[in-house]
């Protein structure tokens, strides 16, 4: 099966870990793994692909991100004049090395679905 990858590195050029998704196009999902530097994985990935909406979720039960399409958190309104504004709520709990993992994920997704 064919499939995307997506290599981060940091300012160094050391890897620090990979976003590997399947390419075949599903109507209902799309499935990815992020795996650290030693290709162990770290955290399924499962977004719906109509909407793109996910919520991130490891082994252990931890939520690491989550992203509805379309909400928009009235508190933000004074924040952001526009309301198309994509929000995805980042787990604080996460060690800075696996967001930096998770935010090039969330980029390659959202980049996916504006294609």
């Amino acid at each position: 099966m064919k499939k995307s990858i997506v290599t981060v590195k940091n300012v160094h050029g050391r890897k620090l870990g990979e976003y590997v998704q399947e390419d075949w196009k599903s109507l209902v999902n799309i499935k990815g793994e992020l795996r650290d530097a030693d290709d162990k994985l770290i955290l399924p990935v499962k977004v719906k692909a109509f909407s793109g909406d996910f919520t991130l979720t490891d082994s252990e039960g931890r939520q690491w991100a989550r992203f509805y399409n379309g909400y928009f958190p009235h508190e933000y309104t004074n924040i952001f004049r526009d309301v198309y504004n994509d929000i995805v709520e980042l787990s604080d709990n996460l060690s800075k090395h696996h967001k930096m993992l998770l935010i090039a994920m969330i980029g390659f997704l959202f980049l996916q679905r504006n294609q």
